[in-house]
């Protein structure tokens, strides 16, 4: 309760009644009314406390809600810049597929089909083929590579269930009319090596169809040679690609999927 000035005026005149009607009770009277008084004044200093402190926790209460609502609204803001740049890097990733990648001679060596670690890569290949209509060509001698591994090692071995993973791509890919095997013998050849067949295969395309080419490889000796006999007959028209730089990227394009920023390719 407030203690006005209109409550005072009311204390005086009960004071000066008490002391007028009861003279010799004057320090009793002055007693009480003093310690009325007091009772009036703590109690409006407590009020008043109350309410300064009920004023802050509202502005308290206020300040945080805008804060609040600011860091939301900045959030919100970093995450439209965040979709906006994955978008961006999936378009990117998706041309840099379309246009060097899935190149008019492409070989992707074994060690990449055969690499658990890449589903990812594949995924996009995948979709670009589909996007571009376009078939892969796999090496007779890289399959029949693959399969010798495959046969030669024990079954539970980690090389046997990486041969096996890259069949299981192969096929994934064959069965979807993206990829055809060529030249492929009936009877497997069990000591084919790929590597300097490969090496061949991509200067003789530089050589004869002067189209450009890609190569992609986890083997850095077989990447430095295909990349010196290249340079020789093909110009400027390859491209050796490593997968360390591409797989992030082919993980932003899934991202980019499932965030329905791009559409998916079934």
């Amino acid at each position: 309760m407030r203690w006005s000035i209109t409550g005072y005026g009311v204390f005086a005149i009960v004071y000066a009644l008490l002391l007028f009607n009861f003279p010799g009770w004057t320090s009793l009277v002055t007693l009480v009314m003093l310690a009325i008084g007091f009772l009036f004044y703590y109690q409006n200093e407590k009020n008043k406390r109350a309410a300064a402190q009920a004023k802050a926790d509202a502005d308290l209460l206020a300040a945080n809600a805008e804060i609040e609502e600011r860091n939301k609204k900045e959030a919100a803001q970093r995450e439209q810049v965040n979709r906006e740049v994955l978008a961006k890097d999936a378009a990117e990733t998706l041309r840099y597929f379309h246009d060097t990648v899935l190149a008019p001679c492409l070989v992707i060596d074994s060690n990449i089909w055969m690499n658990e670690d890449y589903n990812d890569f594949f995924h996009v290949l995948r979709r670009s083929a589909i996007e571009q209509s376009t078939q892969l060509v796999l090496y007779g001698p890289q399959f029949d590579e693959i399969c010798n591994i495959k046969k030669t090692v024990g079954y539970e071995g980690k090389k046997n269930r990486r041969a096996r993973i890259a069949i299981n791509r192969i096929e994934a890919f064959q069965k979807d009319d993206l990829l055809r095997i060529e030249p492929l013998a009936i009877n497997p050849d069990n000591t084919a090596h790929a590597d300097p067949l490969i090496i061949r295969l991509l200067v003789a395309e530089a050589k004869t169809a002067k189209t450009s080419l890609c190569f992609v490889s986890d083997d850095k000796e077989l990447r430095i040679r295909v990349r010196e006999h290249l340079r020789r007959v093909a110009l400027n028209r390859f491209t050796i690609v490593e997968m360390d730089s591409l797989l992030r990227n082919c993980a932003n394009i899934i991202k980019a999927e499932n965030l329905e920023l791009i559409p998916q390719v079934v």
